[in-house]
């Protein structure tokens, strides 16, 4: 069995917003909560394609293009567009995958296109030691 890893450059994360993420007037989610999950992707496609999380070391030409609610499905899509030894450049979109369509109750719809609702590019430096095959690296 071999011990090495295949390199992965896309990663998607599906996440449901529940009644907690709403956070401003007319039930909106917070734009924070969209980066947050920027975050969580982008540390999963490092942590696939590189053996380590990294750490994130910048966001760029963010941009939120549409509103997300409660009940909507939002769907993260991360990829690697640029490899150096030490840092991965990112490119992470958000998209409506599914729509809530009330707040009383469990009705939604699928959005076919899914609708895009942010992105932004990001930079991840992978530790030193990690990226020259130090201890815990896995190759």
């Amino acid at each position: 069995m071999s011990s090495e890893r295949q390199e992965s450059d896309k990663f998607t994360l599906v996440v449901r917003m529940g009644a907690s993420d709403a956070h401003y007037g007319g039930n909106v989610v917070a734009g924070a909560r969209i980066l947050e999950l920027f975050g969580d992707a982008v540390t999963g496609l490092s942590a696939m394609d590189r053996g380590d999380e990294g750490l994130l070391a910048s966001w760029e030409e963010v941009k939120f293009r549409k509103p997300v609610y409660p009940g909507d499905f939002i769907q993260v899509d991360a990829r690697v567009e640029k490899r150096t030894k030490l840092r991965s450049f990112i490119k992470v979109t958000a998209s409506r995958i599914v729509r809530g369509l009330s707040s009383r109750d469990s009705t939604v719809e699928k959005v076919d296109p899914p609708e895009s609702v942010a992105d932004a590019n990001g930079v991840i430096v992978i530790p030193y030691a990690q990226a020259r095959g130090g201890a815990g690296n896995a190759k």
